[in-house]
């Protein structure tokens, strides 16, 4: 398991695995996701990725059509 200090995991793990295809399986990426969420950067990063309209790639362990939806006007 990744500690919660130090590099972003996606700074020095595969890049493959932030950035799935479209319609690829979420399962192909669960590494990802997991590393995402013990990464000091996850909220930092989730915030960015919003912001920012990022359309593609993993970003603070979301995919796409999640980061959507937190963008929504009516996300709590």
């Amino acid at each position: 398991m990744l500690a919660a200090t130090g590099p972003a995991p996606c700074a020095v793990g595969d890049p493959e695995l932030w950035w799935p295809t479209r319609g690829e399986d979420r399962g192909k990426h669960a590494d990802a996701v997991a590393a995402c969420r013990v990464c000091p950067a996850r909220v930092a990063c989730v915030a960015y990725a919003v912001a920012a309209g990022e359309r593609h790639g993993i970003w603070g362990g979301l995919l796409p059509r999640e980061r959507l939806q937190l963008a929504r006007p009516d996300a709590a």
